[in-house]
């Protein structure tokens, strides 16, 4: 028996580095072509009053020759009014105001929509009020491997690092849904966009797709690039000029909100995506049951040595993983995060599937009471 368990916890453990290396390997840069587009920058924002003022200037600052940022100011109760009407002048710049939310939509949804009908240009580009791209080439480069074959986009989108447990979480929990959505797109199997940073071709945009979603919570990118991508349509770009930078959540509570609305869509993916995504998790559990297993039968020397050999393994490719996206995970923070993961992505998944509502953005207590 004792056999057996080791010999479970090597395959185990085999399979798992295999797969997660196939995945590093499908994030390369795969764009092919260097056109010139116009395009349509597209943010929603609803009280972003802290931000944007830096994202005007870096938007300002872009050196793509034909661009129109559109900024949709989804019924903002900050200074947002007052920092927008600064900017009206700006040529490069069309604000719109949403003051009431049609029945049945969700705010970010109808500010998406609003934004891509008002669209003048070929390609649109979506970023976050509270993004920053991470230099003045990120129009250009995000777009100008669209052509008539690829029509769709798919960045990376950052978060800044400090030394905190839960930045250090934020972190790896970033660069571990890049693997599997950016990998497995680079495979062929493109499954979701981070809407703070990806590209499509306007006349390749679903918008019936999201009139008919227009109720759900959250799902605004990865649903729509569900429906719209596929293995000859979509490439990425992951160089590092080519990304957007967030500043993270700095309380357990506003994460686990951001998780759990992300997550809550999971249930709508496809059967061949989900039954992918699942391979991650179920990868983890096993392997952990095993080991512990393993322990406890008193063959704990044999399977330390293994384990050594598959965190060393996990390590390599989590380090290759950050230079490919330029964002490197603290090493001393990385054993710890990786034995909580499992649990944390557990309990954000349960939580997900028992929640009935879970509010895009931040609604303000007026409106929550009101």
């Amino acid at each position: 028996m004792f056999t057996t368990l080791l010999t479970l916890f090597s395959i185990s453990i085999l399979f798992q580095c295999l797969f997660y290396g196939w995945v590093l390997k499908g994030i390369s840069a795969n764009v092919k072509t260097h056109e010139t587009h116009s395009v349509s920058v597209i943010i929603a924002a609803r009280n972003e009053a802290k931000h944007l003022n830096e994202l005007l200037k870096a938007l300002q600052n872009q050196e793509h020759p034909n661009f129109e940022v559109i900024l949709i100011n989804d019924r903002s109760s900050d200074e947002t009014n007052d920092i927008l009407e600064q900017g009206k002048s700006e040529t490069w710049l069309r604000i719109l105001h949403i003051k009431t939310l049609p029945k049945g939509w969700t705010g970010k949804k109808y500010a998406l929509k609003q934004g891509i009908a008002s669209a003048k240009n070929e390609v649109l580009l979506f970023t976050d009020g509270d993004c920053l791209p991470k230099s003045s080439q990120w129009i250009s480069l995000m777009t100008s491997g669209i052509n008539k074959n690829k029509k769709i986009v798919l960045g990376y989108a950052g978060y800044k690092k400090n030394n905190s447990l839960l930045n250090q979480l934020i972190q790896f929990d970033t660069a571990f849904t890049a693997l599997q959505y950016l990998g497995l797109a680079g495979h062929g199997l493109p499954y979701m966009a981070i809407g703070r940073n990806w590209a499509i071709w306007k006349e390749s945009y679903p918008i019936s797709q999201l009139e008919e979603m227009s109720g759900v919570i959250g799902g605004d990118d990865d649903l729509i690039a569900q429906s719209v991508c596929n293995s000859k349509n979509t490439i990425i770009q992951i160089k590092n000029d080519a990304q957007t930078t967030s500043k993270p959540k700095n309380q357990w509570n506003q994460f686990v909100h951001q998780k759990t609305r992300h997550l809550s869509v999971g249930i709508k993916y496809s059967s061949r995506i989900k039954t992918i995504l699942s391979f991650f998790s179920l990868s983890y559990l096993v392997m952990w049951l095993l080991f512990g297993a393993s322990l406890i039968s008193g063959q704990w020397i044999s399977a330390l040595l293994i384990f050594g050999i598959r965190s060393l393994s996990f390590y390599i490719i989590f380090n290759r993983l950050g230079q490919k996206l330029d964002s490197k995970i603290t090493q001393w923070a990385l054993p710890l995060v990786e034995l909580c993961y499992p649990f944390w992505y557990a309990f954000i998944g349960i939580r997900s599937l028992a929640s009935k509502q879970i509010e895009w953005k931040a609604e303000s207590n007026f409106l929550k009471k009101h």
